[in-house]
């Protein structure tokens, strides 16, 4: 049994993806190792919770992606990986990232399962910070990993297979020296109770909340009932697992906790010695669907472009339809106002030659009237002729008559 100790302590929570990392780590959390404050949320595929912290998974997939991995990738990181610019700009990030959140902390665990590959980074800043490392190795049959893995993502069993064996193998090989436990998947959803106390005296921790206390909590979150995937009444399926993979996961979680840690890092050294024999091909064949991803990729992205083009098309051509019909009625509106305008000037012609046709008929009245004044001031000089005529011939017989009437006198 290992000593208690009181020193700053992290668990790093290690196991294979689909493996009930989530599950264990929550179960430390209720025990009293601290999570930090910054959790992935619980999505469809893990509706309980993923207990990650999302800057430790931010910082992990960057740095698989600034050397050419990533998380379901099956060759070994490329040689020297930790002595690369990016390694240590990815172990500033961890520090740092242990600095804000877990400073003082007396007790704290860490999980993502891209750790498995990467344990190197944080023992190294957790060194360097002065806190003391434990793992915590979770492991789960890999047939019931392989069939979640295909119902979530497709990949092949083949695929999970060397995946799984690959999580396992370098998360053990790189825990050599420092304290640590296997704990069963199956056993943590049925006996979690002897199992967390065999965990606290294999890594020397002092759960500082009481099991009678937790227990409740744990028990809620803890179901049997939860586990999908389950192959206890499904042994035929054990001829489908590889023979290697088959006895690495058997000397994991046959032992009672207590595995024979010389043992299996030699399977494990095997593994990545054998493993290696296979990478030139691998290489290849991962280029080569790479490439062909790159193709599908671009050729995604093309008939995206097409699809959104053809949706602008259509919005386009469904508004100039719109725009058709408009002009068409606005055409429709001014033919309607072209006729009545038509009409209003036919109506205005008509007016115009009734106007004229009654100027003429004045016209020729103010002429006939022009020559009957015309006539009449004639016939009025003419009888003003005549009565001056008149009026001379009477004064001339006025003198006539005065003369004669003089001359009898």
């Amino acid at each position: 049994m290992n000593a208690v100790v009181t020193q700053d302590t992290a668990v790093m929570v290690l196991g294979m993806h689909r493996s009930g990392t989530s599950v264990a780590t929550r179960v430390l959390s209720l025990l009293g190792a601290d999570l930090g404050e910054n959790l992935l949320p619980p999505q469809e595929d893990n509706k309980k919770g993923f207990w990650e912290h999302v800057e430790a998974v931010d910082i992990h997939e960057r740095f698989l992606a600034s050397i050419g991995r990533t998380w379901h990738d099956v060759r070994e990181l490329p040689r020297g990986w930790l002595d690369t610019p990016a390694a240590l700009l990815a172990l500033d990030e961890i520090a740092g990232l242990i600095r804000r959140e877990f400073a003082g902390r007396r007790l704290w665990a860490v999980k993502d399962p891209r750790m498995c590959r990467l344990v190197p980074l944080w023992l190294t800043a957790l060194q360097s910070l002065g806190i003391r490392a434990t793992a915590l190795v979770v492991v789960r049959d890999p047939i019931e990993v392989a069939d979640s893995l295909l119902a979530r993502d497709g990949w092949s069993r083949g695929h999970s297979y060397v995946l799984w064996t690959r999580h396992l193998a370098e998360a053990l090989l790189a825990t050599t020296g420092i304290p640590r436990a296997i704990l069963s998947y199956g056993d943590l959803l049925n006996h979690w109770r002897p199992c967390m106390t065999r965990v606290a005296e294999q890594l020397g921790l002092q759960w500082t909340a009481d099991l009678a206390q937790a227990g409740a909590a744990i028990d809620e979150f803890v179901s049997p009932e939860e586990r999908h995937h389950d192959l206890v009444k499904e042994s035929f399926r054990r001829s489908e697992i590889p023979g290697f993979v088959s006895e690495l996961f058997h000397a994991c979680s046959s032992t009672d906790g207590m595995p024979d840690w010389p043992a299996l890092e030699a399977a494990c050294s095997k593994f990545q010695y054998f493993s290696s024999l296979f990478e030139p091909t691998l290489e290849e064949t991962i280029q080569a669907r790479n490439n062909f991803g790159q193709l599908a990729h671009e050729r995604m992205l093309r008939i995206q472009q097409l699809d959104q083009d053809a949706a602008r098309i259509s919005i386009e051509r469904g508004s100039l339809e719109l725009l058709a019909v408009e002009r068409l009625e606005r055409v429709k509106q001014l033919e309607a106002e072209y006729r009545g305008k038509i009409e209003q000037q036919a109506r205005i012609e008509g007016h115009l030659a009734s106007v004229v046709e009654s100027r003429a008929e004045a016209l020729a009245q103010a002429a006939v009237a022009q020559e009957i004044a015309l006539r009449a001031q004639e016939e009025t000089a003419r009888v003003r002729d005549e009565m001056a005529k008149l009026a001379q011939l009477t004064r001339s017989r006025r003198w006539l008559i005065r003369r004669a009437l003089g001359a009898a006198t």
